[in-house]
């Protein structure tokens, strides 16, 4: 959002940041313990305070990637459903693909081997797809249905992890005598 990106060009002290919200209407204050920061008060999440959203469309769609980032926007489901999406359909997708991530960093080219290429190939442009609809302005302020679709093509992704790692680690395996099952499995985990 525009709003947002006008305050990339100021200092980044925490007065900045407080006045970053404070323009989106929120009502905050500075805090020193533990540490200094920004404390945003729970009620100016539900209504603004000190102005009028209603006169500037860019305010509004900032306002709206805030409470967003704060799992607060109406179209957000309340933070059980937030956290069972995040254990059924996000997690381990993530997980997976931070391993492929470190796993091209150190064995680059056993992980451009095409038995491992093949192993991959769908599932991660599939799953590039459904992040790229997720991550678009479009999808937080989007109809219930569409979000949902996503959830759920998420959740079918994140249920291929267990079959794509096995296959990956045997593959890997087979490719580097030397590597072991429980060696990959523990810097999986470790994710």
């Amino acid at each position: 959002p525009q709003t947002l990106v006008s305050f990339q060009s100021k200092s980044k002290d925490l007065s900045t940041f407080k006045e970053l919200w404070t323009a989106h209407g929120f009502r905050t204050s500075m805090v020193t313990s533990p540490k200094p920061a920004v404390s945003v008060y729970l009620e100016s999440c539900i209504n603004p305070s000190g102005i009028d959203v209603s006169k500037s469309s860019d305010v509004i769609e900032g306002r709206n990637y805030l409470l967003y980032l704060l799992g607060m926007h109406p179209n957000q489901k309340d933070e059980s459903d937030v956290e069972e999406t995040y254990q059924s359909g996000i997690k381990s997708v993530y997980c997976l693909l931070q391993f492929c991530k470190k796993l091209r960093s150190v064995r680059e080219s056993d992980m451009q081997d095409p038995r491992i290429v093949e192993i991959l190939k769908d599932w991660e442009t599939g799953l590039s797809t459904c992040t790229n609809a997720v991550a678009s302005p479009s999808f937080i302020d989007g109809n219930k249905a569409d979000a949902d679709i996503h959830v759920t093509n998420l959740r079918t992704f994140a249920s291929n992890v267990p079959e794509i790692l096995s296959n990956l680690i045997s593959t890997l395996m087979t490719i580097d005598h030397s590597l072991h099952k429980e060696q990959l499995i523990h810097e999986y985990d470790r994710i």
